[in-house]
């Protein structure tokens, strides 16, 4: 009976030794891919902190002329670049409404070298622009936002696929 299991365990041993890096492979590229699907999780901190808050404490400054102005901010990564549409129009006194919309556009090497080259399109929505907002990616920007900005309540969308928050003058 000992024979047995050892033999058994001696096979499971060598079936495992022959598939293991079968496995390790596959693991391996399953978190790659996993980690591509995630690359804008892990740049979105960098994003509103780098970019997009800069960009809404100037067009706040530029804000108490009474009027609306925007701005698009941008975020290289490695084969991609966010980037964000930022807005800031004045709110109730001494508030204003600051409005973001984020997107990725590919840029890797395989659309210089193929068919589908990244255009300045992508940079841009419409109407100038061929750009689509990514909502989650607009949610999870904006959320680091409203910690940092000291924002007086949560993200509500706007009227154009922006999300917007209310923001204290004082937190410039």
């Amino acid at each position: 009976m000992a024979d047995a299991v050892e033999r058994q365990t001696w096979e499971m041993r060598e079936k495992w030794e022959k598939w293991q890096p079968q496995i390790r492979a596959k693991a391996c590229l399953a978190g790659s891919l996993q980690r591509l699907g995630e690359r804008s999780v892990v740049y979105t901190e960098p994003m509103a902190r780098a970019v997009v808050e800069p960009a809404m404490q100037e067009l706040m400054r530029l804000c108490t002329d009474g009027r609306e102005h925007s701005t698009t901010v941008a975020l290289g990564g490695d084969g991609f670049t966010m980037y964000g549409h930022v807005r800031v129009r004045p709110g109730e006194p001494g508030h204003a409404d600051v409005s973001l919309a984020c997107w990725t556009a590919n840029m890797d090497t395989a659309r210089y070298c193929g068919s589908d080259p990244p255009s300045e399109d992508e940079a841009r929505l419409p109407p100038e622009g061929t750009a689509t907002p990514d909502e989650s990616l607009t949610n999870r920007v904006i959320g680091h936002l409203v910690i940092r900005m000291n924002a007086l309540d949560g993200p509500r969308p706007d009227r154009d696929g922006h999300l917007t928050i209310t923001v204290p003058f004082a937190s410039q």
